[in-house]
């Protein structure tokens, strides 16, 4: 497996409990633009790949999952890159979106970045390594960059954006070296109260 794999399992691994490394505020906005708290969130069109078998998605489905999730507070995660470590990572964000099934927590992975069709082999190759029950791998329309409207940063390696009500709680940008799990689920639970 190579870097990329590693690359997901760490996100994962963030969303599952994740992080402070970089929270955007609105004072930050004008030089980091994209979505802060406080803003609303967009709908965008995903294909699913794997992952979540019991969502009444079928794999190779095309739809807005940010639309399926509605109101429920959820977990969005953006990868530019995959690597090894991803299926024990992508396992324990499945948990962590799992334990909070009562809080109705969903999660996402959107792998971005490249061209569909690459995009499509990495995430059905994570998906098929993975029995995640509650989280799907999913690749944006908007392959190269994500969704237009979230002004994903195309320097950054790996956002996560915390939504609750159909509006950003926190986004946070990042390369893999600076994940902080702890601080990530501890944003959660202060979400979910």
């Amino acid at each position: 497996m190579n870097r990329s794999f590693r690359m997901l399992a760490l996100v994962a691994c963030f969303a599952a409990t994740v992080a402070t490394t970089t929270t955007v505020s609105a004072e930050q906005a004008t030089q980091s633009p994209g979505l802060i708290a406080g803003d609303p969130v967009g709908a965008f069109q995903v294909t699913k790949l794997g992952g979540a078998e019991d969502d009444g998605v079928d794999a190779g489905q095309t739809l807005c999952y940010r639309c399926k999730y509605g109101l429920s507070p959820m977990v969005m995660v953006f990868t530019r890159s995959t690597d090894e470590s991803a299926a024990k990572l992508l396992s324990k964000f499945d948990e962590t979106i799992g334990a909070y099934q009562d809080q109705k927590l969903k999660g996402l992975v959107t792998l971005i970045g490249g061209s569909p069709a690459e995009l499509k082999t990495q995430a059905a190759a994570i998906a098929g390594s993975l029995n995640t029950k509650h989280v799907p791998v999913v690749i944006a329309k908007d392959s190269k960059n994500g969704p237009a409207s979230y002004k994903l940063n195309k320097d950054t390696e790996v956002t996560v954006v915390l939504i609750n009500q159909s509006q950003v709680v926190a986004r946070h940008d990042f390369d893999v070296d600076n994940i902080d799990p702890t601080a990530l689920k501890h944003e959660i639970d202060a979400m979910l109260q």
